[in-house]
C-alpha cells in the first residue's frame, strides 16, 4: 500500500515538473508590444471603392462621383440626413466597424445627433485632402497605407489615452 502512494506522488511531482518545465517562459517586463508593419486606413477602404477606372488611385472627379454614391448608402431613407442607426450601418459596411475611423463625431460637425450631406461630404473632401500627401489630387495606394511601429501599449487600454496604468508597482493618483 505504501508503495502505491509513493507511485503515485511521484508521478504527481514528474507530472507538476514536467509541466513548470512546458510552460512558456516570463515574459520580460515592460509594456506589451503593439502590432507592426503596414496597415490599410479604414477610410481607404471608402476611397478605394471611387476608383471607377481601377488605375490603383482616386482622382478629384472620382472622389466628387464617389462621395454622391456613398452619400445615397449612408442616408438610406432619402431624408437628407443620416441618422446615428443609418450612419452606423454605413461605417460597418464601408469602413468595416462602427467605431472605425473617422467615427460619426467626426462628420457631424454641428454635433445635432444627424451627418447632414454637406457635413458627409466635407470629411470625406477633408480626409482625401489630408491623405493627398504629395498634393497631386490623387490618391495612390502608397497614401491609403501607414507604418505601425509597434509601439508600447498601455495594459488595459490599448493605445488610447485614459487606458490603465502600467502594473509598474507605482502608485499614481487618478487623471483630473
Amino acid at each position: 500500500m505504501q508503495s502505491g502512494v509513493r507511485s503515485c506522488a511521484a508521478i504527481a511531482a514528474v507530472a507538476v515538473f514536467a509541466s513548470a518545465c512546458a510552460s512558456p517562459a516570463p515574459r520580460a517586463a515592460g509594456p506589451a508590444q503593439g502590432p507592426q508593419g503596414w496597415f490599410a486606413l479604414p477610410i481607404a477602404m471608402v476611397f478605394t471603392s471611387m476608383d471607377e477606372d481601377r488605375d490603383s488611385r482616386v482622382s478629384a472627379a472620382e472622389l466628387a462621383r464617389g462621395i454622391t454614391s456613398a452619400w445615397s448608402a449612408a442616408d438610406r431613407d432619402g431624408d437628407g440626413f443620416a441618422s446615428g442607426f443609418e450612419f452606423e450601418a454605413w461605417s460597418i459596411r464601408m469602413l468595416g466597424d462602427a467605431d472605425a475611423s473617422p467615427a460619426r463625431v467626426a462628420f457631424d460637425v454641428n454635433f445635432d445627433g444627424n451627418v447632414s450631406a454637406q457635413e458627409f461630404e466635407g470629411r470625406l473632401g477633408d480626409e482625401f485632402g489630408r491623405l493627398d500627401r504629395n498634393r497631386d489630387g490623387f490618391l495612390d495606394r502608397s497614401e491609403l497605407v501607414v507604418q505601425v511601429s509597434g509601439q508600447p501599449r498601455i495594459a488595459g487600454g490599448g493605445n488610447r489615452p485614459g487606458g490603465d496604468p502600467p502594473d509598474d508597482g507605482v502608485d499614481r493618483l487618478p487623471p483630473r
